[in-house]
């Protein structure tokens, strides 16, 4: 997040890191493109540059190669398609659920797109987001881990919110007071 990986690349490469570097695998079999940290920050300059989707497509497919560029693709269109953070932030708190991404790929970018748009004054609805989406579980994304997704995405809010001077939010955020509770009672730091 600190790099400004776009949160699609991120989310992707979070629900499948096999593909975070295949250099090895691609020399056994003579191809030319694989996948390597660079290739990927070099996609997200794409995905965050070039507005044509066919175009966006072809450039990343010679970055990264057709198999991962293909999979990525159907990811940052799921993304797109589900994955509304202005409007998430914009809404109520009693009016989010069906705002909230129903796929792992769409809640970890949810995560990491929260993470990145957030500003000192929309903290504290990124903190509900958060804490609402542990909830989640009971609203059928059984088998999902909404849980961890809102345990990780608090660690990156939190150090956000650190190196910013922001940390005040949390001290007076009533949701992350009801979450933080919620894990202690689960037995969790």
């Amino acid at each position: 997040m600190a790099e400004g990986i776009a949160p699609a690349v991120a989310a992707f490469l979070r629900t499948r890191p096999d593909l975070l570097d295949t250099t090895e695998d691609c020399l056994r079999r003579g191809q030319m493109i694989a996948c390597t940290p660079r290739s990927w920050t070099r996609v997200s300059r794409i995905v965050q540059t070039v507005p044509d989707r066919a175009l966006r497509q072809v450039m990343i497919a010679g970055t990264v190669g057709v198999a991962a560029a293909a999979e990525f693709a159907l990811l940052a269109d799921e993304i797109a398609a589900t994955v509304q953070i202005d409007r998430m932030i914009a809404t109520p708190r009693g009016e989010r659920g069906d705002l909230y991404p129903r796929t792992l790929h769409g809640l970890t970018a949810l995560v990491y797109g929260l993470v990145g748009a957030v500003t000192e004054r929309s903290l504290p609805a990124a903190i509900e987001i958060l804490a609402d989406l542990r909830g989640l579980d009971d609203a059928g994304l059984r088998g999902l881990p909404v849980a961890e997704l809102a345990g990780f995405g608090f660690e990156l809010l939190i150090g956000r919110a650190l190196d910013r001077g922001w940390e005040e939010a949390f001290a007076t955020s009533d949701a992350y007071a009801d979450y933080a509770a919620q894990r202690r009672a689960a037995g969790l730091p």
